[in-house]
């Protein structure tokens, strides 16, 4: 790479570092990177990472990154991420809830973050604030939890369980697959917040919204049709309403489950004021790219 530099300081060194950066693999733990390139420059007090382009995953990343003393922020664009390698390569996020070996499919998006680093140089979860358009392609959801346990409280419904081949219905929920999914995530105080969304999957159409936290506490909120569930989904009368609201809250553990008579209403999405200005720099910098609108 290229680099210029100037010091001068009457108490302390002073630098000013500005290059170009490429390396053919970068390992870090589990984690992979494939020609990873940037343009970089480097003060006393900041980084400052452009023209981020590396393979990882099978798929490819672009975006940058800047930091400010332990604060930083960035906006990355990622395609055809192998979702189950992704979880593989970053120890499954660091949590236990859903891991490669739940969840698999190819991953497309973009995402804001900003956030600060912990004094052990982990990310501190509590500073995180993050929004992330995401596409994923051929997914597959597998033996998750709440979702076997969603069959269990069917079978103890009195009136859900008249309709029910629990059988059936626990081999499909098992063993989720859908085309395409499309949503926009939250990351914010510990907590993921997912907006409602249409899933049409080989078990079941639904709409689903919810939240989620690091610590496995969750709350969603799943509307579907009863008919089209509980007996034949090609045959089932009623198709497309959703007329069956069931709140599953408590945690990924022990969750539990109530019929409601709609979704419930989600906490409003803050947007800090130093994600606001970087969301107006990529408005100004690229006038065609939509941004989504944000309660608050």
């Amino acid at each position: 790479g290229t680099a210029t530099t100037s010091e001068e300081s009457s108490s302390e060194l002073e630098y000013s570092l500005n290059g170009s950066f490429h390396c053919s693999n970068i390992h870090h733990d589990a984690i992979h990177l494939k020609d990873f390139n940037c343009d970089f420059g480097l003060t006393t007090e900041e980084i400052q990472l452009d023209e981020i382009t590396a393979g990882i995953a099978n798929g490819q990343i672009t975006g940058s990154y800047h930091q400010h003393g332990k604060d930083f922020g960035g906006r990355f664009s990622f395609d055809n991420l192998d979702i189950q390698q992704l979880f593989q390569q970053t120890n499954n996020f660091g949590q236990s809830k859903i891991t490669s070996q739940n969840i698999s499919g190819q991953l497309t998006g973009a995402a804001t973050v900003n956030a600060s680093y912990a004094p052990d140089g982990s990310i501190s979860k509590k500073t995180l604030w993050m929004e992330s358009d995401i596409t994923i392609h051929n997914g597959r959801l597998r033996n998750y939890t709440p979702l076997i346990q969603l069959v269990d409280f069917i079978e103890q419904n009195k009136m859900l369980s008249v309709f029910t081949n629990e059988a059936e219905l626990r081999e499909k929920l098992s063993d989720v697959e859908f085309k395409d999914l499309s949503n926009t995530l939250f990351v914010q105080e510990g907590q993921i917040i997912i907006p409602e969304m249409s899933i049409e999957s080989s078990a079941f159409d639904i709409t689903a919204k919810g939240s989620q936290t690091f610590d496995g506490a969750i709350d969603y909120n799943i509307g579907f049709n009863i008919f089209e569930v509980l007996r034949n989904k090609e045959n089932g009368s009623d198709k497309g309403r959703n007329n069956i609201f069931i709140h599953m809250y408590g945690t990924t553990e022990t969750p539990q489950f109530e019929v409601e008579k709609e979704l419930i209403k989600l906490p409003d999405v803050k947007l800090p004021s130093i994600l606001q200005e970087r969301r107006d720099d990529v408005r100004d910098n690229h006038p065609n790219e939509s941004d989504t609108e944000l309660e608050g």
